[in-house]
């Protein structure tokens, strides 16, 4: 069995959305509502699809190996695993920061710079791959979402968030 992006978008939707009901009507049914183990919960179902989607890129990238420039084929392996690192460690920093007395959104402004940074750096790689292999399908669009990503990225730096 294949798993498609059609299905892991069903698994998106469906598991947190169960996942919260089934969590109302235990809590409710007991008369305790704890709103920490909901989202530390919904943390954890989101890594687990996000290693999903991940375990799905992998797998396209090795359908494309053969017809891809090699050092392409590296710079997009190398920051995919970046942002999915940076994919990951959001929705944990958010919990953790959300629930704690004294929350500090630094941890989440520098996870949230470099998840859009290295976002910006596989899109501009993909770009310049379309540029050399002469593709210009889609080329307009991913231009505008790097120049979007790189901007937002430059802004967290200017205005001195982190």
């Amino acid at each position: 069995m294949r798993m498609t992006y059609k299905g892991l978008l069903g698994i998106l939707l469906g598991l947190p959305l169960g996942y919260t009901a089934l969590f109302l009507i235990i809590r409710f049914w007991n008369e305790q509502f704890n709103w920490s183990q909901w989202l530390y919960g919904m943390t954890g179902g989101m890594a687990g699809i996000c290693i999903l989607l991940l375990y799905v890129r992998v797998r396209s990238i090795n359908d494309k190996y053969k017809k891809r420039y090699k050092l392409f084929l590296a710079l997009d392996i190398l920051l995919s695993g970046v942002a999915a690192y940076f994919i990951l460690r959001v929705p944990f920093v958010v919990s953790s920061e959300l629930l704690s007395i004294n929350p500090s959104f630094q941890a989440m402004s520098k996870s949230l710079l470099g998840l859009t940074t290295s976002l910006g750096l596989l899109f501009m790689v993909r770009n310049i791959e379309m540029v050399v292999t002469n593709q210009k399908e889609h080329m307009t669009l991913l231009f505008f979402t790097t120049i979007l990503l790189l901007s937002v990225s430059v802004y967290i730096v200017i205005t001195g968030i982190i």
